[in-house]
């Protein structure tokens, strides 16, 4: 069984109305395999674009994702952070808690 796929997508707006979509998945590769999660949610950014919103890809770009990445990371907070939180903050990112992230 192959391991579960999460797409994240964030919708922010600015005090002007623009709205920003900031997501995990990767930019959009011809011919590279999707799964569903992945189709759908490439499916949605394109209507996004369409509509003419910015769209940023990038889990550093999704803030609570960038948030874990820093809390598991030894150059941001990885050392200050308890075990517990840097082992929830690896459980968020699908990372094995025993692993180096």
């Amino acid at each position: 069984m192959t391991p579960a796929k999460t797409v994240t997508i964030t919708l922010m707006q600015d005090a002007h109305g623009n709205v920003r979509v900031c997501t995990d998945l990767p930019q959009p590769a011809m011919g590279a395999p999707l799964s569903p999660a992945q189709a759908l949610g490439l499916d949605l950014i394109t209507h996004c674009r369409h509509q003419r919103h910015e769209v940023l890809h990038g889990a550093e770009h999704v803030p609570a994702l960038a948030l874990a990445l820093d809390l598991t990371s030894p150059e941001m907070y990885g050392w200050s952070t308890a075990p517990e939180v840097r082992n929830r903050a690896r459980a968020v990112l699908g990372i094995p808690s025993g692993s180096a992230a």
